[in-house]
């Protein structure tokens, strides 16, 4: 359970970071 649970974390801080370098390019190359 607990091997579950940090992996939840995990994933959980690798997609903040995914959505961070999303709107940084977001930024830098206008998709909208």
């Amino acid at each position: 359970m607990e091997l579950t649970y940090r992996k939840a974390i995990k994933d959980d801080s690798d997609l903040l970071i995914d959505i961070y370098n999303a709107s940084f390019y977001d930024e830098l190359y206008p998709v909208w």
